[in-house]
């Protein structure tokens, strides 16, 4: 689907780093994160797998480290 880049990772979102500022939202181009309302009231950001390509780019925008890529096995 989004050819060799596919394999990268997958997306982590740690909700309790998360403060809803919208970078990630903002800048992924495959428009692969959202956001829904947590039980706390914070936006919390969602992955759609189909759609996320792991190029990291919500990774470097996010202020507070709330993101991660996790390398998938081989």
């Amino acid at each position: 689907m989004f050819g060799k880049n596919r394999n990268r990772g997958k997306v982590a979102i740690y909700i309790d780093n998360c403060t809803g500022c919208g970078n990630c939202v903002y800048y992924c181009r495959h428009r692969a994160i959202g956001f829904r309302t947590g039980i706390d009231g914070r936006h919390a950001e969602l992955v759609n797998p189909e759609r996320c390509s792991g190029c990291g780019k919500c990774v470097s925008v996010c202020e507070n480290g709330a993101i991660q890529i996790l390398k998938q096995a081989v």
